[in-house]
């Protein structure tokens, strides 16, 4: 799809963006709800996820690459799918008592980057015909 941007944005950025729609009294507010709305998809994405699939198929290569082969076979294989289900659930209750201490802060500091990409840059994306 081939969008027509308009040189209109000039060198506004995305943070003049959400300033101008927000307005500057309430940036922070809308800042703060942008995090916690992309913490709470994140989360739920990756408890969605096969987690305990992921830790196996890419432990076992670990082990493999890491330990000499009989060591490497008597950990992989069915050892792993054990240990897997219980990292899967380590991580999924990391993730409901601490998602938020741990996400927001990452979250708000990619924000923070993305508010000064110019909208031109990011309108450019959306073409698909280049």
């Amino acid at each position: 799809m081939k969008i027509d941007i308009p040189d209109d944005f000039g060198d506004m950025t995305v943070g003049d963006l959400l300033a101008a729609f927000a307005g500057e009294d309430k940036l922070d507010a809308v800042r703060a709800r942008v995090c916690e709305e992309l913490c709470v998809r994140i989360s739920a994405t990756v408890l969605r996820a096969d987690l305990a699939g992921i830790i196996e198929r890419e432990g076992a290569q670990v082990l493999q690459d890491s330990l000499p082969g009989p060591l490497a076979a008597l950990l992989g294989g069915g050892a792993m799918s054990g240990v897997s289900k219980r990292m899967e659930a380590a991580v999924q209750k990391q993730l409901l008592e601490n998602g938020r201490e741990i996400l927001i802060p990452l979250i708000a500091e990619e924000l923070r980057e993305l508010e000064k990409e110019p909208v031109n840059n990011l309108l450019k994306l959306w073409n698909t015909e280049d």
